[in-house]
């Protein structure tokens, strides 16, 4: 997967499934390849699954809310990420996400503002409170870009 070999790692993964299909990680990583190359459905079941084997882990619950918004379905996508929210309001990649999918997908400027201002101040008192896996910028470029698309959307609003 790091390679973008997505059809081969889908291969290998549905292997490891054949073998033990109880690893929500599995899953996640079948949802994210498939994702990767557009075949929706099959990402949605796949997160759906890796989400009922391991319900606490916010980032596999992120990912299912990419799936759906990627599909489409963005009042699906927008209840995933508010679920992650009621239960960890710290955690910044979904405050992130969710502003995005309220400015690009929704076009909900005050859901959007609400989020990426929670993620701004998030990135501005703890960096540290920041998943590194998921951060795919250095902290100052990404919240540079935070920092303009909230003034952007307060000129807009």
């Amino acid at each position: 997967m790091s390679e973008a070999k997505y059809t081969e790692a889908i291969e290998i993964l549905e292997q490891i499934n054949q073998q033990n299909n109880r690893l929500a990680g599995v899953h996640a990583n079948l949802g994210i390849a498939y994702g990767k190359l557009a075949e929706y459905e099959k990402a949605k079941m796949a997160l759906e699954t890796a989400v009922e084997l391991n319900p606490k882990s916010a980032e596999i619950s992120n990912e299912m809310a990419i799936a759906y918004r990627n599909s489409g379905n963005y009042n699906v996508s927008r209840q995933v990420y508010e679920r992650i929210l009621e239960k960890n309001p710290k955690n910044a990649q979904s405050h992130l996400n969710l502003g995005i999918l309220c400015d690009i997908y929704m076009d909900d400027i005050d859901c959007a503002l609400k989020h990426y201002k929670a993620y701004e101040a998030l990135y501005a008192i703890a960096p540290e409170a920041v998943d590194k896996k998921t951060a795919t910028l250095p902290k100052t470029d990404k919240n540079d870009k935070v920092v303009h698309w909230i003034k952007d959307l307060e000129k807009r609003k």
